[in-house]
């Protein structure tokens, strides 16, 4: 193998160094936003669309920091629970929806 190609190439050539740094920046940018936009609307968690992961979550929300403060985070986890439930459940028909008209597109197709 050529010098060039073991210090360019590779998992952990100069291009791998490179992307991973490129990478490494961005993604921390999107969660320098994530965390002003939902600090600015008062989000205590905010999820992944496509995954439902959870990309933030408010500090104040970690059970394990404050061990006596269980009962208000769970207090406060609910009520989150309660004002997202009417959006996850108008979210999950507008798709169970989505899927019918694929459904019967793909079925009057054949």
């Amino acid at each position: 193998m050529r010098a060039s190609s073991r210090t360019s190439g590779g998992p952990s050539g100069r291009a791998a160094q490179e992307n991973e740094r490129t990478t490494r920046q961005v993604v921390d940018q999107i969660r320098a936003v994530v965390e002003k936009i939902a600090g600015d609307k008062g989000l205590d968690i905010v999820l992944d669309a496509a995954t439902g992961s959870i990309i933030y979550a408010d500090r104040s929300l970690d059970l394990s920091a404050d061990g006596g403060g269980a009962a208000q985070h769970a207090s406060r986890a609910r009520r989150s629970l309660k004002e997202a439930a009417p959006m996850v459940t108008r979210t999950l028909a507008e798709l169970a929806e989505r899927a019918e008209v694929v459904r019967s597109s793909v079925t009057a197709r054949w």
